[in-house]
């Protein structure tokens, strides 16, 4: 069973019929572009936390530079706010990352 949470919003993990646990937090995108150009509506970064057991999965995607820190920095906050046991990054999709992201994950 998924479960989406408001961002911030510490919950404990229902149990599905297969007795493992699993919720996620509420996805989290940064627009590209305050302006009306053909880049306003895609995102620039997204964020999603996918709990099962004691395991926290962090996906992040597009852009993690100064721009979209900030809020990196608060998700990432909302998720330890959990206290998960351990806390997985998944990488795969992220094109790129400034210093600014490596010193929210340090």
């Amino acid at each position: 069973m998924t479960k989406s949470v408001p961002l911030g919003t510490a919950q404990q993990s229902n149990t599905s019929a297969n007795g493992a646990g699993r919720y996620s937090t509420a996805r989290s995108a940064i627009p590209r572009s305050r302006r009306g150009g053909p880049d306003a509506r895609r995102p620039r970064a997204g964020f999603d936390a996918s709990f099962i057991g004691q395991r926290a999965v962090l996906s992040i995607w597009g852009e993690l530079d100064l721009l979209t820190e900030p809020e990196f920095r608060a998700f990432l906050a909302a998720v330890i706010d959990c206290c998960p046991g351990s806390v997985e990054l998944d990488l795969g999709q992220l094109n790129f990352m400034d210093a600014s992201g490596l010193r929210v994950i340090a």
